[in-house]
C-alpha cells in the first residue's frame, strides 16, 4: 500500500484513504478502486458486442436478409405455396424463374426483392418481398404482395 503526505497536516496517509484520519482533509491523491463487478460487466459487454459483430460480418446469410440466396428462394417459394390464392386453387410453385433485388439500403428492412414463379397450372406470377424486423425479437418476417 502506497503512502503519501497529507497536504494539510503533513502526516503520511494511505493513497487509498479518501480523507486524512488525523485532520480530515480530503486526500487529493486518492485512487478510487473500481468495483470488480463493473469491470466484469464492461468487459463482458465488449466481448458480447465483438462476438456478434464478427459473426455478423463472417456469416451474413444467417443475420442479413438477402434477395438472391438459396434460403431466400425457398422462403419466397413457401410463402407463395402457403398463400390463400394458391391454397384455394390447389396451386404449387414449380420453379422460381427470376429472383432479383429491386432496392437495397443500409438496413435489411430497406431491401426489396422481386421473384417470379411458374405455377403447376402454367401461370406465371410475380411477387414483391420485403423484410420486416420482428417486434421485440431477433430476426425478420417476410412481407409479400403480388406485383400488379
Amino acid at each position: 500500500m502506497a503512502l503519501v503526505k497529507c497536504h494539510e497536516c503533513g502526516k503520511e496517509i494511505s493513497i487509498e484513504a479518501k480523507i486524512c484520519p488525523s485532520c480530515g482533509a480530503k486526500n487529493k491523491k486518492h485512487k478510487a478502486k473500481v468495483p470488480t463487478w463493473i469491470v466484469v460487466v464492461v468487459f463482458g459487454g465488449i466481448a458480447w458486442f465483438l462476438y456478434y459483430s464478427f459473426s455478423y460480418i463472417e456469416n451474413p446469410g444467417s443475420f442479413l436478409p438477402n434477395c438472391v440466396s438459396a434460403e431466400a428462394r425457398e422462403n419466397f417459394k413457401k410463402i407463395v405455396d402457403d398463400s390463400q390464392y394458391a391454397q384455394k386453387n390447389k396451386l404449387r410453385v414449380v420453379d422460381v424463374t427470376e429472383l432479383r433485388e429491386i432496392s437495397a439500403g443500409s438496413r435489411p428492412q430497406d431491401q426489396v426483392c422481386e421473384a417470379s414463379f411458374l405455377l403447376n397450372n402454367g401461370e406465371k406470377v410475380t411477387y414483391i418481398f420485403n423484410y420486416v424486423p420482428k417486434t421485440g425479437e431477433l430476426g425478420f418476417l417476410i412481407h409479400a404482395k403480388p406485383k400488379k
